[in-house]
C-alpha cells in the first residue's frame, strides 16, 4: 500500500488518486514508502508535520500518543430528556383513548327502550 503524500492515508498501489481526499498521486500512481517514512502527517486532521514534532502546528493534536480508551458513555441528558417526554406523552395518549372510548364491552349499560 502507498500513502497519500496530501492526507497521510493509505491508498491501494497503482492508484491514480487517493480515495480519501482526492490528491493525485505521483506520476508512477504510487507514492514510495521511502517517502512515506519520512513524512509524518497529523492523525486528526491530516496536515504534514515536521519529523520529531510532538504535536501538530495545526491542530494540536498529540503525535505519538496512544489513543484515548473509550468506556460506556451515557448518553447526553437532551436525549434522555427527549426520550422520557416521549414515554409520559405515549402513556397519556394510552389513557385519554381508554377513557374516551367508552372502554366497556357495552354490558354495563342499560338497552334503550324502541318505539
Amino acid at each position: 500500500m502507498a500513502i497519500c503524500p496530501k492526507c497521510g492515508k493509505e491508498v491501494p498501489d497503482g492508484a491514480t488518486f487517493c480515495g480519501a481526499c482526492g490528491a493525485q498521486m505521483s506520476a508512477d500512481g504510487v507514492s514510495s514508502a521511502s517517502s512515506a517514512s519520512s513524512a509524518s502527517f497529523c492523525p486528526k486532521c491530516g496536515e504534514s508535520v515536521p519529523a520529531g514534532a510532538a504535536a501538530c502546528p495545526k491542530c494540536g493534536a498529540a503525535l505519538n500518543a496512544e489513543p484515548e480508551k473509550k468506556g460506556f458513555q451515557s448518553p447526553p441528558k437532551k436525549t434522555l430528556m427527549i426520550g422520557g417526554a416521549a414515554v409520559v406523552v405515549v402513556i397519556a395518549a394510552v389513557a385519554a383513548f381508554s377513557m374516551f372510548s367508552g372502554g366497556g364491552s357495552g354490558a354495563d349499560y342499560a338497552p334503550v327502550p324502541e318505539g
